[in-house]
């Protein structure tokens, strides 16, 4: 991801995903209100993404997408489309 303009490669696990956003699990250091870019891997390919830290909590994470465009808010659709609900 970006960060502040600066390249910082971290890792994490992605979860609710939807095309406002999402919740992930991430190994570093972030904080709210950082704009960042993600690189997700989809089922229906891979994406570059603009995205606001909505929350921090240790290594929980929200993340806002922003500027998304057409294009991408459809693939994150047809992503989502085709998981399957979290029973519990």
């Amino acid at each position: 991801m970006v960060i502040n303009g600066a390249t910082v490669l971290l890792s994490g696990l992605g979860s609710d995903v939807s095309e406002n956003g999402l919740r992930a699990f991430v190994l570093g250091p972030i904080a709210s209100g950082q704009p960042v870019e993600l690189n997700l891997m989809l089922p229906t390919g891979k994406l570059k993404l603009k995205a606001k830290v909505q929350f921090a909590m240790g290594h929980d994470c929200g993340f806002e997408f922003t500027g998304l465009r057409e294009d991408q808010q459809m693939q994150i659709r047809k992503a989502t489309e085709r998981l399957e609900p979290l029973r519990t």
